[in-house]
């Protein structure tokens, strides 16, 4: 999985592991892609045991863009793909978010853009946005959908593609914790925007990302936060693309433990 970057943070492509017994063993790959420092955790995706793909953030060296690696021989070899901007103009690239494949040729990823004109005497940059990068020929090339302006505060923070054309992004909008659900059903040249109105949160009850299994159908975790735990309270699912949401359990069993909160 991407995560942000807090406090400065960059980071780096240290090692590859794999597993041929469902995790419970791991075995460090021979080579694995050596770059620079990234703005954000770089993530990993498999197509089949040969072919997979590396995202990392902005490359500290090169602030305007990221940087793909490819390898189709089990992590042996890499490739590397540059990732700009496709507007370079008016938007700057800074984060390559988690890639997934649906099919061993189709694979997409959400990078994560702001504007380059800046607001005020601040100097915040006017706009964030998004855009899904795509490939249907197993990583080789890759072409990137029109830029999603979600306003001056936010940004992408998942995506899932269920198929070549059909998939969701979760972005958060406006204020801090308004999130907003952007469904596209064209590979991402056009996309549908839902303000989602998670159920019953207050400053200590807080919902999750929510995790949809189709364009309408979704799943999404309140929790109780407590100082640094957080303890699940109930489940919520939607049918209408996040529009309501209806309880369907509201009691765990006494083996989940609280987490730390993140």
């Amino acid at each position: 999985m991407a995560g942000g970057p807090t406090g400065g943070e960059r980071y780096g492509i240290i090692g590859l592991y794999h597993t041929t017994n469902s995790g419970k063993t791991w075995i460090q790959a021979l080579n694995a892609p050596r770059g620079g420092q990234y703005n954000y955790v770089p993530a990993i995706s498999f197509a089949n045991q040969q072919t997979g793909i590396v995202t990392g953030g902005s490359i500290t060296s090169q602030p305007s863009g990221g940087v793909v690696y490819l390898t189709q021989d089990s992590g042996t070899s890499w490739k590397s793909i540059p990732m700009q901007s496709p507007d370079p103009a008016h938007w700057t690239l800074t984060a390559l978010l988690s890639p997934q494949f649906s099919t061993p040729n189709d694979g997409a990823f959400t990078a994560a853009f702001h504007a380059t004109a800046t607001e005020g005497v601040t100097g915040v940059p006017a706009g964030q946005g998004f855009s899904v990068f795509s490939t249907h020929d197993g990583g080789q090339t890759w072409t990137s959908s029109p830029i999603v302006n979600v306003g001056v505060v936010g940004g992408a923070t998942d995506t899932r593609f269920f198929n070549a054309r059909q998939g969701y992004t979760l972005a958060f909008i406006g204020q801090v914790g308004q999130l907003a659900l952007y469904t596209t059903s064209d590979g991402g040249q056009h996309w549908n925007s839902t303000a989602l109105k998670l159920p019953d949160q207050t400053p200590t009850y807080r919902a999750g990302l929510p995790d949809f299994t189709s364009l309408t159908t979704g799943w999404t975790l309140l929790a109780y936060q407590s100082g640094t735990q957080v303890y699940p309270t109930s489940l919520y699912t939607t049918v209408d693309g996040g529009q309501t949401w209806t309880r369907i359990h509201a009691h765990f069993p006494s083996f989940i433990t609280p987490q730390p909160a993140s």
